[in-house]
């Protein structure tokens, strides 16, 4: 582990308690506000996409070197986030891919429990397929976005329509029940999660609905004929197991999948300028360029 990463979880796990203190409009303010403090790499650019039927923000880097594009499902425990929130991770994605990034906005809980996140979810990759082959299209989600990118991902294949190329998790939170080991043995040790907190956003969002409804909790759905899928988790968070098992969920359906774990790191390191964040982004670059290659977009 990087001097940087251990010196900025220390920092993380000391402010802990007075994030998990705010209220729900504080948290939600805050998510965008770090957003618009570390904003995108100059390297890229921002353009609205204002024909979406959810909100949505097309990120573009200066040289497009890359036939495939990423659809990207933000986190925030399905009670906050948005493209505002989205740029920081979405933003290095762009970056370092080359590939243009479209991230949007889906009905956040309380006000809009399940199944609202996953219906609009399905709304914008129908708008999204209309103009890109969904053999160039890579969705990667962060968190609850991981949860809901497998989710997404699933409903296709139940549906019998075409899945993405690829499909990458960071920092997934695919099992809402909360039971898992991790939870347990790491929630002293996560410098940003609680279990006692995601907890309560689970049952905000489930809203009555069985928690292990694969559309909810993706650990519980079948993977066969699932594309392939890159999973990236930290060893210090809670998430953990969430990772473990899915990986295992995809294995035990033959799918082509791979977990990375990385030690010492916390929820979504993605986002932050330290060198596992580089690593990880780099693993993710090499996972697109070897999918087979992107058909001409539509």
């Amino acid at each position: 582990m990087s001097k940087s990463g251990k010196f900025l979880g220390i920092g993380m796990k000391a402010v802990k308690p007075i994030i998990n203190s705010l209220g729900l409009n504080k948290r939600r303010k805050g998510h965008n506000l770090l957003g618009v403090i570390k904003g995108v790499p100059k390297e890229v650019g921002l353009s609205p996409a204002p024909d979406f039927p959810c909100q949505a923000e097309w990120i573009i880097p200066k040289e497009e070197n890359s036939a495939k594009i990423i659809l990207f499902v933000h986190g925030g425990a399905y009670l906050s986030g948005s493209i505002i929130s989205s740029r920081p991770v979405a933003g290095l994605l762009c970056q370092v891919t080359e590939s243009r990034v479209l991230t949007f906005e889906y009905g956040l809980a309380p006000e809009n429990p399940f199944p609202r996140a996953l219906e609009d979810a399905v709304k914008v990759w129908k708008h999204l397929t209309k103009d890109y082959n969904p053999k160039n299209i890579v969705v990667v989600g962060e968190s609850a976005g991981g949860g809901l990118a497998l989710a997404l991902g699933l409903y296709l294949k139940d549906n019998n329509m075409e899945l993405p190329i690829g499909m990458v998790t960071l920092s997934a939170w695919a099992d809402l029940t909360i039971t898992n080991e991790s939870h347990k043995t790491l929630d002293k040790k996560d410098p940003i999660l609680s279990s006692d907190e995601l907890r309560i956003a689970a049952l905000k969002y489930s809203h009555g609905e069985y928690l292990k409804n694969p559309y909810i909790s993706p650990v519980y759905g079948d993977f066969t004929g699932f594309c392939p899928v890159l999973v990236h988790v930290g060893s210090d968070e809670v998430l953990l197991d969430d990772s473990k098992i899915l990986y295992e969920r995809l294995k035990e359906a033959n799918v082509e999948a791979k977990l990375s774990i990385f030690e010492g790191m916390w929820h979504v390191w993605h986002g932050f300028e330290v060198p596992e964040s580089i690593e990880a982004l780099n693993e993710i670059k090499e996972f697109m360029e070897g999918l087979s290659d992107g058909e001409e977009m539509v």
